[in-house]
């Protein structure tokens, strides 16, 4: 009885622990700093942290020296650097992957509708707007293979402005051609309460429910024909 009694306390105890890490993570904000650019190669680093740099990380990307990570928790610190592997061979697996993506399930891309993409900017805007960063810069040269892409960010940039100081925000668009290049600068902070609110917003707005039903319907069928030619 005092043996169960023992156990009994501990998992209440456990409980009581991870429900306090569980709020912690949910109600104490994180804040970030992140910047990089695009022109002949690409570079991207920057650093996320937690109560006040007890947990944090650093990260960075190169096209020429690869990927590297370092991670702080409580004074413990843990490295990683991954480097970038051989483009020929890069490529031919990609290649391979795609492949094998095309002839087992439909292709992500084919549910993104229009619909689907105002609400996903909805979103986006919302916790910008919410969570505002200290610092935000954008100079970059755009341009879509369709022109209504282009159309759609002129008219991002547009929203932007009204969120954002319009002089940190400079977009050129292209309609002659797709190119992507320019730099970027954000660092501020957010909570992730709020980011589990709009993603639940998010999952049940009519466009996303509509790509969850036809995407489930589309696996299921599927499903039923593999079993068919089992049975046969």
């Amino acid at each position: 009885m005092v043996a169960l009694i023992i156990a009994l306390k501990i998992i209440l105890y456990m409980f009581l622990i991870i429900a306090a890490l569980v709020l912690l993570v949910i109600f104490v904000p994180f804040k970030y700093y992140a910047e990089g650019s695009k022109y002949e190669t690409i570079s991207v680093k920057g650093n996320a942290y937690w109560l006040f740099g007890a947990v944090k990380i650093n990260f960075n990307y190169s096209t020429q020296d690869g990927f590297g990570t370092k991670f702080s928790w409580f004074g413990f610190k843990h490295g990683f650097k991954k480097k970038n592997e051989d483009k020929s061979v890069k490529e031919a697996q990609e290649i391979t992957k795609k492949k094998v993506k095309k002839s087992k399930e439909k292709p992500a891309y084919s549910y993104i509708k229009y619909e689907v993409l105002v609400q996903c900017l909805k979103s986006v805007f919302k916790i910008l707007n919410h969570f505002k960063p200290s610092k935000f810069r954008i100079d970059a040269k755009v341009g879509f293979e369709d022109p209504m892409y282009t159309g759609l960010l002129c008219a991002i940039k547009n929203v932007c402005f009204a969120i954002f100081n319009k002089d940190s925000i400079r977009i050129q668009t292209n309609f002659e051609g797709e190119m992507l290049e320019g730099s970027f600068l954000i660092g501020g902070g957010i909570q992730i309460f709020y980011l589990i609110l709009v993603g639940i917003e998010f999952v049940f707005t009519k466009p996303f429910k509509n790509i969850l039903y036809k995407n489930i319907k589309y696996k299921i069928n599927r499903r039923l024909k593999k079993w068919r030619i089992i049975s046969i």
